[in-house]
């Protein structure tokens, strides 16, 4: 009967992973059962919350028997861990409890194959449901292979978490820093040496972290495994043969000294500094911006006479500002501070990255001293809505503001500043964040046959973008790819062997999404002969743009001017007329801050010029007129053709016309109006009239009234 007993005995612990009752619970036994596989060094532990049970399990600690340690462990998905008593216990906690008739895994890495497992399964009161001990049996077959856990979640260590030790190979009982970069930022970390749990580190922020540590006197100099683990149980670990000599605590006795280096460089730029410190000493060199933003760190060892060199490279990507460079050898330290500013001449940004319509846009930084820049604001669709010529200080300081209103479009505006060869660009979003764009542009508009063409891009550093020019004929003539430089521009000179006379269109991608487009001529001349052209209407409010439509000789270039009511000249520029003639205008737009009245456009191509007149008005409270001839002049008898508009609905317009002296000199018109306040009417002059000046009134006694003044012959 003994015999019949203990083999049953023994088959059950072979099958069921023995199950060993050493304390007592207060559920009911059997509540959580056990079993366990270990493969090598290895081993899942995995309880069961069986259906008869009335209680969750909310948390689970294991232990190891005697001689035996852990090295690693992983849990399923919403499970943490974490090492305690010094790191031979281990303490599981879910984010949702195991109900009756679930099950939990719990993955571990030993020193010694196939552990014997202890463990307790509490409830939400920390009260013992159950525990035992569990012997692992070895994984049998590669079917059993399937009960591996999930991946662990991400805690604080990911695949690019990576540490090192400062110097490389400390010392037994020797003083010793830690340098951390790429984890998961403002967690934890557990520190281990030799399996011992030695500190808790907080990682930066920036997924960085420094810190300092003592290599156990005790410990013998054998290989030692120095490990990060956090507390979903992945870990990044470094073994080494640690060194035997004397304590080698860092040293206060020299002061560590830098050498003189430049107050400011460049995005790009590489500096070499130089100092004194310690003999024989590693040191820690921590770069961070203006925020204590971390930007790397990188370490040095001073030689026997204790001179140090270390050559910095500030990146293109780094924000410009100030850097400051500290230096330490892990008790003391030393602090030089670098002004960080771009490799480029022209350097002006908004102050701002986003405004809201009618909010005024600021603008701030440098360019070449002392002499003039032309700045030029374009809308998101490429409508200039800002134009001007600043001088800048002595200093090369330049800041000026540009007046928005309601009706500005929401997007992103581009900023074009040029002085000389020198060009730059920035964005601002007014409404909404800018978005990232690619600007290219030319030099001027025409180049003579034979001149090479520079494509001047701008874009985001380093970008890789494909280029292609197509002439006035839709015909492919480059078709290529370039990266853009550390600033994010490049200039791009086209074959002139390959440019024949004409208009060509050239557009610079960056992947799918941002592009830029510019147009520039080659060997076009001028002398158009007769230039017709006009707006498409006579009448424009402040702040709305202007279309311009016209024709002339064929491929020629034609010079614009632009003059407000009062003589200023507003825009001054270069287009051309293709290959039939035609040519066209469409990104200007009247200033929201213009004077109101009458506007001149003048174009000329050599010899040839023409000049067309139109009215901007302020307001729609007022009644707008005009007649059928351009300069006004009539003689008696003629018929004028009079259109207005904004009179008041449902009044009747009321039209005379006096003479110099304010007598009339003709019968009060009246006449109905549309439903819109539109009216249009015909009147005759007098066959007697004298030659003279004369106005014509129109009034509809509610709206204010509008004048005309009139010229006879």
């Amino acid at each position: 009967m003994m015999k019949i007993y203990l083999l049953a005995l023994c088959v059950f612990l072979f099958t069921s992973s023995i199950l060993i009752m050493n304390t007592q619970t207060v559920y009911a036994i059997e509540t959580v059962t056990a079993k366990g596989i270990s493969l090598d060094s290895s081993s899942i532990l995995e309880l069961k919350n069986e259906r008869g049970s009335n209680v969750n399990i909310d948390s689970v600690r294991i232990w190891l028997g005697d001689e035996n340690s852990f090295k690693s462990f992983k849990t399923e998905n919403g499970w943490t861990g974490k090492f305690e008593v010094g790191g031979q216990v281990l303490v599981f906690s879910p984010q949702n409890s195991v109900k009756p008739g679930e099950s939990v895994k719990f993955g571990i890495k030993t020193n010694s194959e196939n552990p014997v497992i202890n463990w307790k399964a509490l409830d939400d009161n920390d009260v013992v449901i159950h525990s035992a001990v569990t012997v692992t049996r070895p994984l049998v077959n590669t079917e059993e292979a399937e009960v591996e856990l999930n991946q662990p979640k991400i805690i604080a260590i990911n695949d690019n978490s990576v540490f090192r030790l400062i110097p490389e190979k400390p010392s037994i009982g020797s003083d010793f820093r830690i340098i951390g970069e790429n984890f998961i930022p403002n967690q934890n970390i557990d520190f281990y040496i030799a399996d011992q749990l030695v500190k808790s580190i907080k990682i930066d922020n920036d997924g960085r972290f420094i810190s300092t540590s003592t290599i156990p006197a005790e410990l013998s100099p054998d290989r030692i495994e120095f490990a990060m683990i956090d507390s979903g149980g992945t870990e990044k670990a470094i073994s080494m043969r640690v060194n035997t000599g004397e304590n080698r605590e860092l040293t206060t006795d020299v002061k560590i000294g830098i050498d003189h280096t430049p107050k400011s460089v460049k995005r790009g730029q590489s500096v070499i500094i130089t100092g004194s410190a310690t003999p024989d000493t590693t040191l820690t060199i921590t770069a961070k911006d203006v925020n204590g933003t971390v930007v790397n760190i990188n370490t040095v060892t001073t030689g026997f006479d204790g001179k140090w060199e270390f050559n910095n490279l500030f990146s293109v990507d780094l924000d410009l500002g100030k850097i400051m460079m500290e230096i330490t050898d892990g008790k003391t330290s030393s602090v030089r501070t670098f002004e960080l500013i771009s490799s480029q001449l022209i350097n002006i940004s908004s102050v701002k990255e986003q405004y809201t319509p009618g909010e005024s846009l600021q603008f701030v930084g440098t360019a070449i001293p002392s002499r003039e820049i032309s700045i030029i604001v374009e809308d998101p669709t490429g409508l200039e809505v800002f134009s001007e010529r600043l001088t800048v200080n002595k200093s090369g300081g330049i800041e000026f503001s540009v007046e928005t209103d309601t009706n500005f479009k929401k997007g992103t505006y581009i900023l074009h500043s040029y002085q000389g060869k020198e060009f730059a660009s920035s964005i601002v979003g007014i409404g909404t964040s800018p978005e990232p764009v690619i600007i290219v542009n030319t030099s001027k508009l025409n180049y003579d046959v034979g001149e090479t063409v520079e494509l001047r891009i701008q874009g985001k550093p380093f970008a890789s973008v494909s280029i292609v020019v197509v002439d006035d004929s839709e015909n492919t003539q480059v078709n290529d790819s370039i990266d853009l430089d550390e600033n994010g521009t490049f200039v791009y000179s086209l074959d002139p062997t390959s440019m024949s006379t004409g208009a060509f269109t050239a557009e610079v991608r960056h992947g799918t999404g941002s592009r830029g487009s510019t147009i520039f001529t080659v060997g076009l001349s001028t002398g158009s002969g007769i230039i017709e052209f006009q707006t498409i209407k006579n009448e424009y409010n402040l702040g709305e743009p202007i279309l311009i439509i016209g024709n002339t000789g064929n491929n020629a270039i034609l010079n614009v001017q632009i003059l407000d009511s009062v003589g200023n000249l507003i825009r001054e520029f270069s287009t051309f007329s293709d290959k039939s003639g035609s040519f066209q205008i469409d990104n200007i737009r009247i200033p929201s801050n213009g004077n109101p009245g009458t506007w001149i456009i003048k174009i000329s191509s050599g010899a040839n010029n023409a000049e067309h007149k139109f009215d901007v008005i302020t307001s729609s409270d007022q009644i707008r007129a005009s007649v059928d001839r351009e300069d006004k002049t009539y003689s008696s008898g003629d018929f004028i053709i009079l259109n207005g508009r904004n009179a008041t609905v449902g009044a009747s317009v009321h039209i005379q016309i006096v003479d110099s002296a304010g007598m009339d000199i003709m019968q009060t018109q009246m006449i109905s109006i549309t439903a819109t306040g539109v009216f249009q009417t015909v009147i005759q002059l007098p066959g007697d009239l004298k030659a003279g000046q004369y106005v014509l009134h129109i009034d509809d006694l509610n709206t204010e009234p509008a004048s005309i003044s009139l010229t006879v012959n």
